[in-house]
């Protein structure tokens, strides 16, 4: 940013000089985690109940996610496996903290 005088412009140092960006971008790093544990937001953890096979099972979720699908959903089958959880109801999906997708509409 150029500042005018009365014999032209000078130029203005940065605000934030070596000593203080890194130690207010360590600052926002440390805010940021303190609020996503606090929030609880990052992994679920996986159903307390039974594990229900995928043959049984009517709906699959991510433990990453929020909403539950079909198993015929397009979002369904892009959910990896590792962290698939089926579940043979929507009442068992709901019970764990998911929500119906917005796409399939189960």
């Amino acid at each position: 940013m150029r500042i005018p005088l009365e014999d032209g412009f000078r130029r203005r140092s940065p605000a934030p000089d070596d000593v203080t960006r890194p130690v207010l971008r360590w600052l926002l790093v440390a805010l940021l985690g303190l609020t996503f544990m606090v929030a609880g937001a990052g992994c679920r953890q996986r159903p307390s109940g039974a594990p229900v096979p995928r043959e049984e099972a009517g709906y699959v979720a991510s433990i990453m996610r929020e909403s539950y699908h079909r198993l015929t959903c397009q979002w369904a089958k892009r959910i990896n496996p590792e962290n698939a959880v089926y579940y043979r109801g929507k009442a068992d999906a709901e019970g764990d903290g998911h929500r119906p997708c917005r796409v399939c509409r189960p």
